[in-house]
Formats: structure tokens, C-alpha cells, sequence
């Protein structure tokens, strides 16, 4: 298995050049095409209140900056994408937001490569906002790179976080290509503490890391329990056993419930140290 088209977010955050080299390490190793999708976002900025105010000269300036700046961001990835070794390559500028953009270019893509919002500087309201809307509608599965992640590459020790949906179970299946050529690979199953054990939890793992040894993958399975919240107890597992790469189904329950009770795909996406491979 592999991933015939990668589709790479060139965002404006500082990070842009690091999340670049990763994509284009994974499309080297895959022989992938790559896509690299920087939005201006005009389209909607342009019918924006903000934009009523401005004299027209001014929105004509702001709009043709806009353009140019994603217009540069697309012109530096494909300088860096010439210079690597990726069998092939293509930059997509649009004048529509980040989410509806990745949104529609995904649904011709395997796999979405896109950054972890920053907490704390200006913009991330807005920024979370459009990356969540991405990940809630895009086609396919998500590897989201943590801003602070500092190397070119993934997938040498995997975590599996098994939670027995269909999230997790599309989440497995979009990351065999990396399973199937990783060192580790270890399935984990988190149960609250103080909840029963669910029963024949322990026979399911073992029936994920057979399916998974038939796709290829050796894989150690865990069925563990936890006095924490399942999201910070697998942020722990995951640097306890040295993991570079977390797959994870994401927002399984219906979203009032994960307003009223947490959501481990938000607290893991908040808070992750390695790249997570995320599919709904």
C-alpha cells in the first residue's frame, strides 16, 4: 500500500517549513505526488465587514497582498519540492479559506498534511477554527504535525490508540503504508479506571493486532486503564514507549456530548509532542 497524492497546507504560521520537509519525505518515500494548497483567503474576506470599511483602493491592496503573499508561500514550495528527490509535484493557489480549501482539494488526495494550530499567538482563534472545520469535513485522513516538531520525518515507533469505532478503525487503515514500514508498532486500548471492563475487550485487541499481522504489521496490544482523562494518559503512553506518531480516530461521540464532557481529540490534538495520524 501507499499514497498516491499527498496534499500539503501552506499556511502563513512560521512553521510552514518544517511541515514542508516532512511532506516532501513522505512523498519521496512513497513515490507520492504531491500538492502544495496555499489559500488567500479573499473570497470570503472580501464579503467580510471588515473589508465594507475599507476605501476601494485599500481593498484592492489588501486583496492583491493576500494573493501575492499565498502566491509566494506556493512559488518556495515548489523551489524545495524541485530540489528533493519527489517523483512530482504541483502548487494550487485559491482565494477561499483554509477549511473550505483543504476541503475541496482533499477529495482527489490519501492524505491531508497539515500544522497544529499555535496556542497563543495572533490569529488562533480564527486558525483553530479553520483547522478543526477541515478535519470535521475533509474526505481523508489528517496528519496533523505538532508545531514544535523539529524533525523531517515519522512513523519509525507507532502508537495505536484503539477505542473499538469506526474512526479508529479508518484511522488504522489510511496509516497502513506507514505501519507496514515502521520498527514499533503498539495498539492500545485506554479504559476509564473506574468504569467496568468492558467485556471481551482484551480478545478484540487481540483481534486487531491479527488483522494487522496479516496486513504485514507486527504490533504488541495492550488493553490498559487509566486514573486520568484518556487524552493525557495517551500523550504519557505514547512518550513512554517513544513514539514519533499517535493514530487515532477523532471525534467519535456526537459533538454536544463532547462539549459537555471533553473530547480526547481535542486534548490530544491540544497537546501533542509527535505527529498524529487522524481519520472520522
Amino acid at each position: 500500500m501507499t499514497y498516491g497524492t499527498l496534499l500539503l497546507h501552506l499556511g502563513d504560521d512560521p512553521h510552514v517549513a518544517r511541515r514542508t520537509e516532512l511532506a516532501i519525505h513522505l512523498a519521496c518515500r512513497f513515490e507520492s505526488h504531491l500538492v502544495g494548497l496555499a489559500a488567500s483567503g479573499n473570497a470570503a474576506f472580501e464579503s467580510s465587514a471588515g473589508a465594507a470599511l475599507l476605501a476601494r483602493e485599500e481593498l484592492r491592496g489588501a486583496v492583491a497582498a493576500a494573493r501575492t503573499q499565498a502566491e509566494a508561500r506556493a512559488q518556495l514550495f515548489a523551489e524545495r519540492a524541485r530540489a528533493s528527490a519527489a517523483r512530482s509535484f504541483e502548487t494550487v493557489v485559491v482565494d477561499e479559506d483554509d477549511a473550505p480549501a483543504l476541503v475541496r482539494q482533499g477529495l482527489c488526495c490519501d492524505l491531508v498534511v497539515l500544522g497544529q494550530p499555535e496556542h497563543g499567538v495572533a490569529g488562533y482563534a480564527r486558525t483553530r477554527a479553520q483547522f478543526e472545520q477541515a478535519l470535521l469535513h475533509g474526505a481523508p485522513p489528517a496528519l496533523v504535525v505538532p508545531h514544535a516538531w523539529r524533525q523531517a520525518e515519522a512513523g519509525r515507533t507507532v502508537l495505536v490508540a484503539w477505542n473499538d469505532s469506526r474512526e479508529c478503525a479508518r484511522a488504522v487503515v489510511a496509516a497502513l503504508p506507514l505501519l507496514q514500514r515502521a520498527a514499533e508498532v503498539h495498539v492500545v486500548r485506554l479504559d476509564p479506571a473506574f468504569e467496568a471492563e468492558a467485556e471481551g475487550a482484551a480478545a478484540r485487541i487481540e483481534r486487531v493486532r491479527d488483522w494487522l499481522a496479516r496486513d504485514g504489521v507486527r504490533a504488541n496490544a495492550w488493553c490498559l486503564t487509566t486514573d486520568a482523562g484518556i487524552g493525557p494518559a495517551l500523550l504519557d503512553r505514547a512518550a513512554a514507549c517513544g513514539a514519533d506518531l499517535i493514530v487515532m480516530g477523532g471525534w467519535g461521540r456526537a459533538r454536544w456530548s463532547e462539549r459537555v464532557f471533553g473530547s480526547t481529540t481535542r486534548t490530544v490534538l491540544a497537546r501533542m509532542a509527535v505527529p498524529v495520524l487522524i481519520a472520522r
